[in-house]
């Protein structure tokens, strides 16, 4: 028989009368045991708790046992001294679970408590054309010369990034309405996009028509880029940015902000 002697600091730790006695390289520290497991273990190999320097009597030629102290204090104090964790509240992880149950009833924009049952997502198919006029000005340009920054990549690109907000825009507000169905006082309607680019306002003047149940049709008339286009009266004009729009309406041959979104 013979007598153990171990650290009860991590300073006494690494002494080189402990590496000697056990002859051998310190276990890794970063092993996931708890600090309560540890003691436990100590505990079983009948350690003596609150001396400076921890004895107690086994075989030394027990290699799994001198070992298993070993790897046990190490451990203790590594996870002694390292920072707690943060722990979640119980009642946020509550709330977030009530928040996201599919039987729960709560607030909407037509009842006070009510339990969604379905979300459906409605597919529309756009055609996007290109009228000859335009086509026109885009390769040949005008008496004033080419039109520059009306590239058919860049305009298809504005009227996609357009469709949500004409479509929301229709829908919530009583004085808009961007797709012809028939022809009122033989004219159709025009909505004028108009965004800055690098080369300036580009303004596209476009017509949008309803061809079937999921299906509608937008024709673009002709595209410039210029600050002083102007609307004729009545007219609507969706002037984007990178956040949203406002819409614009050409009044008295004056334009009046109807809406920002």
């Amino acid at each position: 028989m013979g007598v153990i002697f171990l650290p009860q600091s991590q300073a006494e730790y690494g002494t080189e009368l402990h590496r000697d006695f056990w002859n051998d390289k310190p276990l890794c520290n970063s092993a996931p045991c708890s600090v309560r497991l540890c003691d436990y273990i100590i505990k079983q190999v009948l350690i003596t708790q609150n001396r400076t320097v921890l004895s107690v009597k086994l075989d030394v030629e027990n290699r799994l046992v001198k070992k298993l102290i070993h790897f046990c204090f190490h451990t203790r104090f590594y996870m002694e001294q390292r920072k707690p964790r943060k722990r979640i509240p119980l009642k946020k992880v509550t709330e977030k679970i009530l928040l996201h149950d599919p039987l729960s009833f709560m607030a909407n924009k037509a009842s006070i408590q009510a339990r969604k049952a379905v979300e459906h997502q409605e597919l529309v198919l756009i055609e996007i054309w290109f009228d000859k006029h335009y086509y026109n000005r885009y390769q040949h340009g005008d008496e004033s010369g080419k039109r520059n920054g009306i590239d058919p990549d860049l305009v298809k690109e504005i009227i996609i990034q357009s469709i949500s907000w004409l479509i929301s825009c229709s829908g919530r507000y009583k004085f808009f309405r961007f797709l012809n169905t028939d022809k009122e006082n033989d004219a159709y309607h025009r909505i004028v996009l108009q965004k800055i680019t690098k080369e300036g306002l580009l303004n596209i003047v476009t017509e949008f028509h309803w061809i079937t149940l999921r299906r509608y049709e937008v024709t673009v008339k002709t595209a410039m880029v210029t600050d002083e286009f102007r609307l004729s009266d009545g007219q609507f004009a969706i002037r984007l940015d990178d956040t949203g729009c406002v819409v614009l309406k050409m009044e008295n041959n004056k334009p009046r902000e109807m809406v920002q979104l």
